[in-house]
C-alpha cells in the first residue's frame, strides 16, 4: 500500500500532491521560456480555483509566494513580484507594544483627551471657544452613555482642565445642551436607526418574495 506517510512532505498540504508534482515538474524545465509560461498557468490556475472574495494584487502576490515555497525556492522564473527567500518566509512579525496610554476617565476615551490638548494649544480666540464648547458637549454625550442620571456642566468643565496637560480656559458663561434634550436627541437617533434597519429589512424580504415567485412560475 501506497499511504501518505511514506511520501515525500508536502511543503503546503492544502494545495494537495497533485499541485506539488506540477511545480516540481516546472522547476526541473531546463528552457526558460517554457519554464516561465508554465509557472503562469499554474498561478493562473491557483488564482481562479481559490474561493478567496477579494482578489486583489496582495492575493496574487501570495500565491506566487505560495508556488516559489512549494518548489523549495528552486523555481527561477520572471514573475511579478520577487522571490522569497526562506529567511524572508520564517521570520516572526515584530511584536506589536501594548497602549501605554493612560486614560484617566475612560468613558470619554483617548481621542477626546487628544483632542483636549490639542485645542488647548490653539491660540486664544472665538475659534478656540466654539471648539472648547463642541468638545465639552461631546464629552457629556459621552458621559451620559455611561452614566445615564444628570451631569453638571461643571464637572464637564473640571474633566476636560484635568485632561488638559497644558491648562485651558473655559468661558464661565458657557452653557452645554441640557441632559433632557441630548437624551432626546440620542434616543430619536436610535429610533430612526430602527426604523432604517426594519425597512431595509422589509425591502429585502420583498425582493426575496419576489424571486421566489418568479421561480415558482417557471417551474409551472
Amino acid at each position: 500500500m501506497d499511504y501518505n506517510t511514506a511520501r515525500e512532505k508536502l511543503f503546503l498540504p492544502e494545495h494537495g500532491r497533485n499541485i506539488q508534482k506540477m511545480i516540481d515538474y516546472i522547476a526541473s524545465i531546463e528552457d526558460d521560456e517554457k519554464r516561465t509560461k508554465y509557472a503562469f498557468n499554474l498561478v493562473n490556475v491557483l488564482y481562479n480555483l481559490s474561493n478567496n472574495d477579494s482578489k486583489d494584487g496582495d492575493f496574487l502576490h501570495k500565491i506566487w509566494d505560495q508556488v516559489y515555497i512549494m518548489s523549495d525556492y528552486k523555481l527561477v522564473v520572471d514573475s511579478p513580484f520577487p522571490a522569497p527567500t526562506p529567511e524572508e518566509i520564517a521570520a516572526k512579525p515584530k511584536r506589536i507594544p501594548y497602549n501605554v496610554n493612560r486614560i484617566k476617565y475612560k468613558h470619554y476615551g483617548n481621542l477626546t483627551q487628544v483632542l483636549i490638548n490639542k485645542v488647548a494649544a490653539l491660540p486664544d480666540g472665538e475659534k478656540k471657544e466654539k471648539t472648547i464648547a463642541m468638545i465639552a458637549t461631546q464629552m457629556k454625550k459621552l458621559y451620559l452613555v455611561w452614566n445615564r442620571e444628570s451631569v453638571d456642566d461643571e464637572l464637564i468643565f473640571e474633566n476636560m482642565q484635568e485632561l488638559a496637560t497644558e491648562g485651558i480656559n473655559i468661558d464661565p458663561k458657557l452653557k452645554l445642551t441640557s441632559t433632557g434634550l441630548l437624551l432626546s436627541q440620542e434616543k430619536n437617533r436610535m429610533l430612526k436607526s430602527t426604523e432604517m434597519e426594519a425597512s431595509r429589512n422589509k425591502g429585502k424580504n420583498r425582493r426575496m418574495q419576489l424571486g421566489n415567485d418568479r421561480k415558482a412560475r417557471l417551474k409551472r
